[in-house]
């Protein structure tokens, strides 16, 4: 049930006039599961998920977002690849894994301008 209603609240906002946002949408996923290793404490690679700041300042490899450009952020390409593939976040060894409706959205607010 808990599933179904997440769903049905990120398709909403997919579907929606409005793009999703930082602050509404995508920050309580990235709170909810990817804090551990990329949060205000520990900032693996040098890159946080904390605030829109942070995420387009980078890491170490540089700028992860490319707004309007899904298919050229890596934080969307990470987020897609295989389990098997090292690169993939969150790792497969971690409890919090995103659902693809949570890939999805984070992919819209990429396109939609990372606002």
């Amino acid at each position: 049930m808990r599933v179904l209603l997440a769903l049905w609240v990120m398709v909403g906002a997919l579907s929606s006039a409005e793009p999703p946002t930082f602050k509404r949408d995508i920050a309580p996923i990235f709170k909810a599961k990817c804090k551990k290793c990329h949060g205000l404490l520990v900032k693996q690679k040098g890159f946080s998920l904390r605030s829109l700041k942070a995420i387009r300042k980078g890491g170490e490899s540089g700028a992860v977002i490319v707004p309007g450009k899904p298919e050229l952020s890596i934080l969307v390409q990470q987020l897609s690849l295989p389990a098997q593939n090292p690169k993939r976040m969150p790792p497969i060894v971690e409890k919090a894994q995103l659902t693809e409706a949570e890939k999805k959205l984070i992919a819209a607010w990429v396109k939609a301008g990372a606002k």
